[in-house]
């Protein structure tokens, strides 16, 4: 199996919080409360605040293999890549 970039954000600003990255083989999608238990900081954002952007796997892959950065536009919820 292969799953995507989960990447957590803040809604009001675009700042990543976690980014779960790319996983194949024997892996299973998680749950927003199981990915809490993992990374708790995500317990400290309001639901109404947190984001979630699920990509699928290889989505991009040049862009982030290549860039400084990247956040997530408030405005849209699209990545924004630094170079």
């Amino acid at each position: 199996m292969q799953l995507g970039r989960k990447i957590y954000y803040e809604k009001t600003n675009g700042i990543v919080i976690w980014d779960k990255g790319e996983m194949s083989g024997d892996v299973q999608e998680t749950t927003l409360e199981q990915d809490k238990e993992s990374m708790p900081v995500l317990k400290l954002i309001t639901p109404e605040q947190l984001g979630v952007l699920q990509l699928s796997y290889g989505e991009y892959a040049e862009e982030f293999a290549s860039c400084r950065g990247y956040r997530i536009n408030p405005d849209t919820g699209r990545l924004q890549f630094i170079q």
